[in-house]
C-alpha cells in the first residue's frame, strides 16, 4: 500500500507517532497493522479533536495521516478516553502495557486465535481501538460498524456472523430495546461479550443474554489509563465490579494516603504492567506515589475475597446545600427503580444551593412516577437531593464512544 512505503521511507518509528484520521481509516486497515506489526507508534484521531489539537501534528501527503513528533524509545500507542463531559485526553500506553491487556483478555475468556470480533463504534475512542489492536496482535482483521446503528447490527450479525463483541451498557440497552420492539431473530453465534461500565444492570446483561443464548457476557472494569482492573463473572457479587485481574494490585487508600480496612470506602490506587506512560494532550490529573500506583479518582472498596466495589469517581462528586453526594450512585439507584442504562443525573451550578440537580431518563414518565423517584431519593439520601426537574428525553444522545452524551444533555437541562 502507498502510504506503507511512505511512512517507511520517511518516518522513524521511534522519533513519530502516527495519527490516522478516523473517517477514512477503514479502507487501510491493513496497512495499520502492516505498520503496528512493524513496531510504530500510532493512534487514531477524529476531526473534532483533530481541528482542537491541530498545532500540535503535522500533516503527511496524505488527507488521513498526520504525524506528532515526540521522543519515544518504545513502540507506544494513542488512544483518546471517552470524554462524556470533557474535551478526551490523549493517553500514551507503550506496546507492552497493550499486550499485557490483550494476554488477561485472553486468560479470562479462553477464545481461539481465530475469533472474529465486532467493533461498535469510532475508532478513535479507547475501547474500540483497544478491540481493533486486540484483533491485529492475533492477526486478524474485525468488523467494524463505525456508526452504531440497532438495525445495521443485527443485519451485520444474520450476513457476517462475529464472535466476540464489544460494547458499553448504553448500546446494549439500545440493542435489548430494538429486538423487543422489532422482533427480529436472536444473535446465537456470539460467543464473548466485553462490557465495559463500572457496574451494569443485572437485568441489561439478562436480556441481552436471550438475545445471545450462547454468550459468555463479561463485564470489566477500568480506565484508558489503567486498562483492566477487574473482571466480572456470573458468580461475584451481584453490587461489585469482580475479582481483580491477574497481575492487578490495588490498595484503597484515604485523602492522607493511609491503607483502609477491607470493606472502608476509599481512593483506589492501581498497580500493574497495564498503565499508561503519560498524557500528553489534555490535563493530567492522574495521581502516582513511588511504589508506582496511580490513581485517577476513582472510589470504592475491596472485601476480604478481593472484589472490588466501585463507589464512584471524585470528578461527579458534588456539593448540593452544603452536603456532598455521588452522582453516580444516584444514577444506579435510579437505574434500578426504572430498569433503564439512559439516565443521567446533571449538576447545574446554583447560587444559593451551590448545585441544583436535573434528571434526565430516557422513558416518558408520568407524575406519579415522578413523585416516586423524588420520594426514593428523599429516603435514601436526604431532602437535598431532590432534583429540581425530571425530565423526558425523546432520543438518547450517545457519544461515538457509545457513552453517554452529558455535555448533550446539560444542553437540554438548560433549555
Amino acid at each position: 500500500m502507498e502510504f506503507v512505503a511512505f511512512v517507511g521511507e520517511n518516518i522513524n518509528p521511534k522519533e513519530e507517532l502516527l495519527l490516522f484520521l478516523e473517517e477514512d481509516i477503514l479502507q487501510h486497515l491493513k496497512g495499520l497493522q502492516t505498520l503496528q506489526g512493524k513496531g510504530y507508534s500510532i493512534g487514531i484521531i477524529n476531526k473534532h479533536l483533530l481541528n482542537h489539537f491541530n498545532h500540535r501534528f503535522e500533516k503527511t501527503p496524505f488527507s488521513y495521516l498526520y504525524t506528532f513528533t515526540i521522543p519515544l524509545e518504545t513502540p507506544h500507542l494513542l488512544c483518546f478516553s471517552a470524554g462524556s463531559s470533557k474535551l478526551p485526553k490523549a493517553v500514551l500506553r507503550t506496546h507492552t502495557s497493550w499486550i499485557s491487556s490483550f494476554s488477561i483478555q485472553q486468560q479470562l475468556l479462553e477464545y481461539p486465535m481465530n475469533t472474529k470480533s465486532l467493533i461498535i463504534g469510532k475508532l478513535s475512542h479507547s475501547l474500540h481501538f483497544f478491540g481493533l489492536l486486540e484483533s491485529f496482535h492475533r492477526n486478524q482483521l474485525p468488523e467494524v460498524l463505525p456508526v452504531f446503528s440497532p438495525k445495521r447490527f443485527f443485519e451485520l450479525c444474520r450476513k457476517n456472523p462475529p464472535d466476540l463483541l464489544y460494547a458499553t451498557p448504553a448500546q446494549l440497552w439500545l440493542l435489548v430495546k430494538y429486538h423487543e420492539q422489532i422482533a427480529c431473530p436472536s444473535v446465537s453465534t456470539l460467543k464473548f461479550i466485553l462490557l465495559g461500565g463500572a457496574r451494569v444492570q443485572p437485568a441489561l446483561i439478562s436480556a441481552f443474554q436471550k438475545i445471545a443464548p450462547r454468550a459468555a457476557i463479561r463485564v470489566f472494569f477500568g480506565a484508558t489509563e489503567t486498562s483492566y482492573i477487574s473482571f466480572k463473572k456470573a458468580d461475584d457479587p451481584v453490587d461489585s465490579v469482580g475479582k481483580l485481574c491477574p497481575g492487578v494490585a490495588v490498595q484503597i487508600l484515604d485523602k492522607k494516603h493511609q491503607f483502609v480496612p477491607n470493606g472502608t470506602t476509599g481512593f483506589i490506587w492501581v498497580k500493574s504492567n497495564q498503565l499508561l506512560s503519560k498524557i500528553i494532550l489534555g490535563s493530567d490529573t492522574i495521581d502516582r506515589n513511588q511504589e508506582g500506583y496511580v490513581c485517577i479518582g476513582d472510589r470504592g472498596y475491596l472485601d476480604d475475597s478481593n472484589h472490588l466495589y466501585f463507589k464512584g469517581r471524585n470528578d461527579q462528586v458534588v456539593t448540593v446545600a452544603g452536603q456532598k453526594i455521588s452522582l453516580d450512585a444516584l444514577e444506579e439507584t435510579l437505574k434500578s427503580l426504572l430498569n433503564t442504562e439512559e439516565i443521567a443525573v446533571i449538576n447545574i451550578p446554583d447560587l444559593v444551593k451551590e448545585n441544583e440537580l436535573y434528571i434526565l431518563v430516557s422513558k416518558v414518565i408520568n407524575q406519579e412516577i415522578k413523585k416516586n423517584i423524588r420520594f426514593e431519593l428523599q429516603t435514601r439520601f436526604g431532602s437535598f437531593v431532590v432534583p429540581k426537574k425530571i425530565i423526558s428525553v425523546s432520543k438518547w444522545p450517545l457519544l461515538a464512544s457509545g457513552k453517554t452524551n452529558r455535555t448533550q444533555l446539560k444542553k437540554i437541562a438548560l433549555g
